[in-house]
């Protein structure tokens, strides 16, 4: 009888593996299924194995799972051996076409091979290799993706390795390029957002920068050659000149000094945990920050429970989908609150992740029966108020920039008149 190895989860949230003996795969589910453990990855047991003798399970707590080890030498994909740069960028159109094949029917490491062989573009065929590679090599699709991490994200990989445990791949796929969709288009709103307050902005620093830089000595100097003295905004203006010229670019290179170290002290775990602590407090953007780490892990707890798995580990997963230090260790907390048997509401409230009127919702959602449709509602609810907040943003920066550029015309103005009014008056006089 056939053997399969088999990574679960236990009722106590712990990550068992072991074999079991099986005629195909559906009764080995069924089997897992029996002795209460969630599956996250079953694959029928190498050649050459121990037959008849069950492996001995072990356990360890749960954790995130672990790269695979690599062979010492890897084999160069045939169909580019050229060195190609692999970007997230790929990850969209790569889940496209491998769900156009796998949604039709096809296996996934079919249609991987597929793919590697009718795709034009020279970076996704290669990427279509290296997985191959990995698939062949018997490893799941998530631990293929998990060795290309330069291009899928780690929230993708644990829902894919989900998907793969439950059978529901096709679903968590399609999911996946919804929330892709929706943050390319976030995306590019932010941009076309910010591309007016940044002209504006560049606009206002170049006039700056010419104005006492250039024009202001200029006047000074033809001031100073009628025997006029400089007026107190034309004095202001020199100051700024020469605070421009000499002290500037010191103040730039202290900036960047600081940034690249803040950068480095960011790497670390409590810089990291300090920092993310301090954008969430940032005025506007802190909310801003919150709405987007909300929408995004709160639509992939509901995928999560709606396709079939259990809620410690969709808050698990869940978890990793939020990139913010600070709100990924309250939903780290809310899952132990949830794993000692407390209600979604009760561990949103005790983490301290949702207002008072979402976990009034999530309350009313687990006592009717109707979660997941809560869930979603909330996700889109917190999308909205992430597009109002945006909007304001942006209109605040706009009108700083504009207020700004406004600002230095009316001192360059102002400092011309008077500065020619002391000329008139030194010609006079002489």
């Amino acid at each position: 009888m056939p053997s399969f190895q088999y990574s679960a989860i236990n009722a106590q949230g712990e990550r068992v593996e072991g074999s079991l003996e099986a005629l195909d795969k559906k009764q080995a589910l069924q089997q897992l299924k029996a002795k209460k453990l969630q599956p996250i990855r079953l694959a029928p047991e190498a050649l050459g194995g121990s037959k008849g003798r069950p492996k001995k399970a072990t356990r360890k707590k749960i954790q995130s799972p672990a790269p695979v080890n690599r062979p010492a030498t890897e084999p160069k994909p045939r169909a580019n051996p050229r060195k190609i740069k692999l970007g997230v960028a790929l990850a969209q159109p790569f889940l496209e076409n491998l769900l156009q094949l796998h949604g039709s029917g096809l296996p996934v490491a079919d249609s991987v091979q597929l793919m590697q062989k009718r795709l034009k573009d020279p970076k996704l065929q290669l990427l279509a290799s290296k997985l191959r590679n990995e698939l062949v090599a018997g490893r799941s699709l998530a631990e293929a993706m998990r060795q290309q991490k330069s291009v899928f994200s780690s929230n993708l990989i644990h829902l894919v390795e989900a998907g793969e445990a439950t059978g529901n791949l096709k679903p968590i796929l399609e999911n996946s390029l919804e929330h892709m969709e929706g943050h390319r288009q976030v995306t590019q709103e932010i941009r076309s957002g910010l591309s007016y307050p940044t002209f504006i902005c560049i606009m206002a620093l170049g006039i700056g920068l010419f104005t006492i830089t250039s024009l202001i000595p200029k006047l000074q100097e033809l001031t100073a050659q009628m025997g006029g003295e400089p007026n107190g905004l034309t004095r202001f203006m020199i100051g700024l000149s020469d605070f421009a010229v000499f002290q500037l670019p010191i103040a730039f290179g202290v900036f960047a000094i600081g940034l690249i170290a803040l950068y480095r002290w960011r790497q670390t775990d409590a810089g990291r945990m300090k920092t993310d602590e301090w954008l969430l407090k940032l005025p506007f953007g802190g909310k801003v920050i919150q709405n987007i780490e909300l929408n995004r892990s709160l639509s992939t707890l509901q995928l999560l429970l709606h396709n079939g798995i259990n809620s410690v580990e969709a808050m698990r997963l869940s978890a990793y989908a939020v990139s913010n230090e600070v709100l990924r260790q309250n939903f780290l907390i809310a899952r132990t609150r949830i794993q000692d048997g407390a209600s979604f509401a009760r561990a949103f409230e005790n983490a301290d992740i949702l207002p008072q009127n979402d976990i009034d919702l999530v309350n009313i959602g687990e006592s009717t029966g109707s979660l997941v449709s809560t869930l979603e509602r909330i996700s889109e609810l917190h999308k909205d108020q992430l597009s109002k907040r945006f909007k304001q943003l942006t209109v605040a920066i706009s009108a700083l920039a504009l207020g700004l550029a406004v600002s230095l015309v009316a001192l360059l103005i102002l400092s011309i008149v008077f500065s020619l009014q002391d000329v008139s008056q030194s010609i006079l006089t002489n």
